[in-house]
């Protein structure tokens, strides 16, 4: 019989204050310290209907203050703060219908120090007046809805005053843009990325493609290498099922590491091999389920170490895996590049090696991630004079 590791599970379970899981019309507060804990202050987990929290202290934890497991209804979303003065002791913003708001004054995202309560219409806009200032630095709140569902702090407030006028002399209340669910909506060419845990929020917010990445850490827990026997984590197969069954399409990403030191030399012919077998065992699992394949993401540009791969090494690997894939699931599409960083001269030559190379008509797409330098101020070199050679911007 394998041990059991009690370290492991009792990390998993006690590293939020308080857990609530599989259970209904519970009450936390008032005047609970909910403070300094390895993961979330308070964790909600699976089937936590109607439980509040309300008007306590909590703070300085690892974690989230108030963290929701797939949080997909609209009551435990989280408020937004559009206005505030922290002199005035006043506030303003958005929230659930009918919701109960409670305002914390934090000097992180959490919320330490209770200040007060209001209602949110039935547009869902709330104001708070406390008739003194408020303590701050930073400002939360959270929505309680009328069954009782509390759920995560808002996003924190930065500085002592906002003022946002979205349209002179317009005078109409504010009101809370509802988000459709993914499978109401056509194709609306907006997507998300992450790993399979970050998956579940998506499908309620119109969101529908997914750019997914399984085993997100490497653990590989399922893999035999040496008996070259593969399987995944349930829980991975599942998120798969749910995203195609919510209306989500799938960019499944082709990535693998050893899980000694997340490392495959792709310019040897055993860590080419040990990837086409992946490629392999993952085409045939998801044939018919995935869209969009994509051969590694961000491949490591970084030539100096093992993993390292010039773009014409890249190449040789995209030749080697295309047939792989077309063999195993004809009705697929294929993604190349997911490179990073084009702001900096080396990353953007690799990316016109591989576009002027010979796999691009063998394949669907081309990837890139160009989520920074969107500003020619970000530009790590500098702002060039008008007769030099500047990047270019959206």
């Amino acid at each position: 019989m394998a041990n059991f590791n009690y370290q492991n599970f009792f990390d998993e379970v006690l590293v939020a204050g308080i857990l609530i899981d599989r259970t209904s019309h519970n009450v936390v507060g008032p005047g609970n310290l909910i403070a300094h804990n390895l993961g979330e202050g308070i964790a909600f987990w699976e089937d936590t209907p109607n439980n509040t929290v309300t008007q306590n202290s909590i703070r300085d934890n690892g974690g989230q203050g108030i963290g929701v497991s797939g949080a997909s209804d609209a009551a435990r979303q989280p408020p937004l703060i559009i206005n505030w003065d922290l002199e005035a002791g006043s506030l303003s913003g958005v929230a659930c219908v009918n919701c109960t708001v409670e305002i914390f004054s934090d000097s992180g995202d959490e919320g330490a120090n209770y200040e007060g309560q209001t209602e949110a219409e039935e547009n869902g806009a709330f104001t708070f007046m406390k008739g003194a200032p408020l303590a701050g630095p930073f400002l939360t709140t959270t929505a309680t809805d009328p069954g009782g569902s509390t759920g995560e702090f808002s996003p924190p407030t930065k500085g002592s005053i906002q003022n946002l006028n979205l349209q002179n002399g317009n005078a109409l209340p504010m009101s809370r843009l509802q988000t459709k669910p993914s499978i109401e909506l056509a194709d609306n060419r907006i997507g998300g990325v992450g790993g399979v845990s970050e998956a579940e929020a998506l499908w309620n917010t119109g969101v529908k493609w997914m750019h997914l990445i399984v085993d997100y850490y490497g653990r590989w827990q399922y893999v035999d290498w040496e008996r070259e026997e593969y399987a995944l984590d349930p829980q991975e197969e599942q998120v798969v099922d749910d995203l195609l069954s919510h209306g989500v399409k799938i960019q499944l990403v082709l990535d693998v590491w050893e899980w000694q030191n997340r490392v495959v030399n792709y310019r040897s012919e055993e860590g080419i091999q040990k990837y086409l077998n992946w490629v392999r065992y993952l085409a045939r699992h998801f044939k018919g389920r995935i869209e969009y394949y994509e051969i590694l993401n961000e491949p490591d540009i970084n030539l100096e170490v093992p993993s390292g791969l010039p773009w014409d090494t890249y190449v040789n690997l995209v030749k080697r895996t295309v047939p792989v894939i077309r063999e195993e699931d004809p009705q697929a599409k294929i993604v190349v590049g997911s490179i990073p960083d084009t702001r900096f001269d080396h990353v953007r030559e690799w990316m016109w090696g591989l576009l002027n190379s010979e796999i691009m008509p063998l394949v669907e797409g081309f990837s890139w991630h160009p989520m920074f330098g969107a500003a020619p101020s970000d530009d790590p070199r500098g702002v060039r004079e008008p007769d030099t050679p500047q990047m270019a911007y959206y």
